[in-house]
């Protein structure tokens, strides 16, 4: 079974550019505003997301503090700390990012010019 994501939040940090054998691959963290009591206690949920190819070039556009909305595939991410506890994280393998830097305003695209006038 697999689960997608579209969720919209602010970049924790610059994204990082992951060296993954010739593959284009950026990650970061996304923290999205959820309400009051759920998360982390401070309101907001934070969620790993992992571009791959064009989504990662996209990303590394980006800096900390923005404001993106990232689609894709659902994954749970675990981690086990140095002093040996687990800690489980949702992420994101990001098909398409979009942001206000990635969509242009409707005024700013021209057309081609027509023959004759």
């Amino acid at each position: 079974m697999s689960a997608f994501l579209t969720a919209c939040g602010h970049l924790d940090d610059d994204p990082r550019e992951l060296g993954l054998g010739g593959v284009p691959a950026a990650a970061a963290s996304l923290a999205v505003c959820v309400e009051p009591g759920d998360g982390d206690g401070d309101g907001l949920l934070r969620i790993e997301v992992l571009a791959l190819g064009r989504p990662a070039g996209t990303l590394l556009h980006h800096r900390r503090g923005e404001v993106i909305t990232v689609s894709g595939r659902l994954l749970a991410v675990c981690e086990t700390l140095p002093d040996g506890t687990r800690r489980e994280r949702l992420g994101v393998v990001a098909d398409a990012i979009a942001s206000a830097r990635t969509v242009g305003a409707a005024g700013h695209h021209r057309r081609a010019p027509t023959k004759g006038g």
